[in-house]
């Protein structure tokens, strides 16, 4: 039961990486007052997890209108989570979370609470994949307890992330720009495993379903051919079958009963019990046809 709630905390906390927070949020508030860092730190943790609860909610229903599955998600997720882990094992500026043009911009906005804190450095597109990772295949009703226990994993990384904020500046007066950067790359390397993990189980449940999907289709297919075709006999068995039934039959009757004088047996006219039809016979040798014309002739 705490199994899966403590890895999803892990998976979070190193997604939403509340350390590099105090870097960030020390430079986008540099000069300006305890109330205004409040004020800001607060609205941020607020937006983000407002937009947190919404993808918790709602994400999987999203993904199936637009038709993606979550396997397909789960394989993006992985690989935006290794682009993500790359970028802070190397210490380079995350392109994933927002770009210069961006970060040019939150340096002249007075309000930086939603725009660049809340999205995309807090609820940024790594933890709306994870988000959507973990509670997208959980059903509300029947795993409620588990639901409720990944949100407070959620709360308390948000919380986390707000405690830092509020204590930026004594905090970076202690580990510094290098300090932030060397947990950031520590805390790297742990998120580029889980993401090549999630990269596998997204390929595996692919691999499963389509497998799946083709022996049910291949079963329907059997069925309904044994239900529609008749049962086969060998052809020794129809041999005897065909015999027995030829030695039983009745005898055709004979051509000479429906023939009127003068008409030769290859082509008879029946009478209404054989439907007035013209039914063809087998024609007569021709001795029997010249011997038949001249008797014919003769009367």
């Amino acid at each position: 039961m705490l199994e899966q709630p403590l890895k999803f905390f892990v998976v979070f906390f190193v997604v939403v990486e509340p350390v590099s927070l105090i870097p960030l949020f020390t430079g986008l508030t540099a000069g300006a007052t305890s109330r205004y860092k409040r004020r800001m730190a607060l609205k941020a943790v607020s937006v983000s997890a407002l937009i947190l609860l919404l993808f918790a909610l709602g994400g999987a229903a999203f993904l199936k209108l637009m038709g993606i599955s979550l396997e397909a998600f789960r394989i993006f997720g992985g690989l935006l989570l290794f682009l993500l882990a790359l970028e802070m094992v190397f210490a380079r500026e995350s392109g994933t979370r927002t770009s210069s043009s961006e970060a040019a911009e939150s340096r002249r906005r007075a309000d930086i609470s939603v725009f660049p804190l809340a999205f995309p450095f807090i609820a940024g597109p790594g933890a709306l994949a994870t988000i959507l990772l973990w509670f997208g295949p959980l059903h509300l009703a029947g795993q409620a307890a588990l639901f409720g226990a990944l949100l407070a994993a959620v709360a308390l990384v948000l919380a986390i992330a707000l405690v830092l904020m509020l204590l930026a500046d004594p905090l970076m007066r202690v580990i510094g720009v290098t300090g932030a950067n060397v947990a950031a790359r520590l805390l790297g390397v742990v998120l580029g495993a889980l993401a090549v993990q999630f990269v596998l189980d997204g390929l595996r449940q692919a691999f499963t379903v389509n497998c799946v999907r083709a022996e049910r289709r291949s079963q329907v297919r059997r069925n309904a051919r044994s239900q529609t075709s008749w049962p086969r006999r060998s052809p020794r068995r129809s041999k005897r079958v065909g015999a027995r039934s030829a030695g039983r039959g009745t005898k055709a009757p004979s051509a000479a009963r429906f023939c009127r004088p003068g008409v030769a047996p290859s082509v008879v006219s029946i009478s209404s019990a054989y439907g007035c039809q013209s039914v063809a016979r087998r024609s007569t040798p021709p001795r029997v046809r010249r011997l038949t014309a001249r008797s014919t002739n003769g009367r």
